[in-house]
């Protein structure tokens, strides 16, 4: 029995043998026993003592020699066994088990979700139907269930997927697949074979992370080849301390790939420049370098850098240098201030100032009194110089 109906003798062989099957083996009709002799019709009991001893003694050869073919079959039948043989009685056909399809082996939640993958299935939502299918495999363990799923993933285009899951429906399957079931899933192995590749993928540092189309496919070193449907497929290898490798290829099916993976580390430094004055010397951590100008390499982090000159101000700062980068800074160093000459005394000197002061204004006292003495007598007010002072306005004390 199928759920998807096959299609016509046109439609290509790939699609007929991915038509979804719910492999129900039809139930062997079990042997007819033989009828029973019909009975014998009545007769007047015999009145013959011979003919009764007759008849018992025909009755006690049959037996016996019924005993003796049942003994010989015995024997032979036992022989037979021996030989791995095995010998049915009469002309009856061996009874075959019976194989319940899919829709009458699932109970419970396993039932619904199947169910539920034919209906998504039908409506085209291959992806849900898919989801359904698994859950129903989960729950049951049926093999079957496998080429449900397959059926659904080769309607996505997924035929690595396709591959997988026919591959365990064949190792899984057991009694409750059908030589035609066999063949028809060795026939649809080796046709998905032209639409995949493998690919080979060695990495150079054990551990690193492997991921095809965002989607992690293992770790190194992978034990097995990678088997992906063809077309563009994106590659990505990635630890941490190394540079990550990412490469884009475009799988031909049929065919085997290598990729070969050396993983870098990643560079932990970067350059500094320094550029100062033309006798500054610069100092970092500590270290003279170089005077004026330096670049140099140093490791990613923290840096203390110095510039110093002489008659100029020191300064000191930290700076960060990063990864495959170049840090520049440019120092200008402001002039230290000079000294002036020391502050005069003044405590000593005030004397001496007051001293000159005062003589000067003796001086001009004494000249006062000396022109007020030798002044000549006809001098009157008019002729007085303009602004000076009239005799006797002012009185000067010594």
């Amino acid at each position: 029995m199928h759920f998807f109906r096959r299609r016509s003798a046109a439609s290509t062989l790939l699609s007929a043998v991915l038509s979804l099957a719910l492999l129900s083996p039809g139930v062997a009709a079990q042997p007819k026993a033989p009828d029973a002799d019909p009975p014998k019709a009545g007769k007047a009991k015999a009145n013959d003592e011979a003919k009764a001893d007759k008849a018992e003694k025909k009755a006690a050869g049959d037996k016996k020699a019924k005993n003796e073919k049942t003994d010989k079959k015995a024997k032979a039948d036992k022989k037979a066994n021996k030989k791995g043989k095995d010998k049915p009685e009469g002309d009856a056909a061996p009874e075959t088990p019976a194989v319940l399809p899919l829709s009458e082996s699932l109970t419970g939640e396993a039932k619904e979700a199947y169910d539920a993958g034919k209906l998504l299935y039908a409506d085209g939502d291959f992806s849900g139907a898919r989801l359904k299918f698994e859950r129903a495999h989960e729950l049951s363990s049926d093999p079957r269930l496998l080429w449900n799923m397959a059926a659904a993933e080769k309607q996505q285009r997924r035929y690595d997927r396709v591959l997988s899951l026919v591959e365990r429906y064949l190792k899984e399957g057991g009694d409750k697949l059908t030589d035609t079931d066999r063949q028809e899933a060795k026939s649809l192995i080796e046709m998905v074979r032209a639409l995949v590749s493998e690919v080979t993928v060695t990495v150079t540092e054990p551990g690193a992370e492997v991921t095809v189309d965002g989607e992690k496919v293992g770790e190194s070193p992978l034990a097995a080849p990678l088997v992906l449907t063809q077309g563009e497929r994106a590659f990505r290898v990635e630890k941490p301390g190394f540079v990550t490798f990412s490469e884009t290829k475009n799988l031909q099916g049929g065919t085997k790939v290598t990729l070969d993976v050396a993983l870098k580390q990643v560079i932990r430094q970067g350059k500094l420049r320094v550029v100062a004055g033309l006798r500054d010397s610069i100092y970092v951590d500590g270290k003279l370098v170089a005077r004026g100008q330096w670049e140099g390499t140093l490791s990613s982090g923290t840096h203390t850098l110095t510039v110093s000159g002489k008659g100029k101000r020191t300064q000191r700062t930290d700076v960060v240098v990063e990864d495959e980068k170049t840090r520049t800074e440019r120092v200008v160093l402001e002039v230290e201030p000079k000294a002036g000459p020391p502050e005069r005394d003044t405590s000593s000197s005030g004397g001496t100032w007051m001293f000159i002061a005062g003589g000067a204004a003796l001086a001009v006292g004494l000249g006062v009194t000396a022109y007020l003495l030798l002044k000549p007598e006809g001098e009157t007010r008019e002729t007085r110089a303009a602004g000076t002072l009239p005799p006797g306005s002012v009185s000067l004390h010594f």
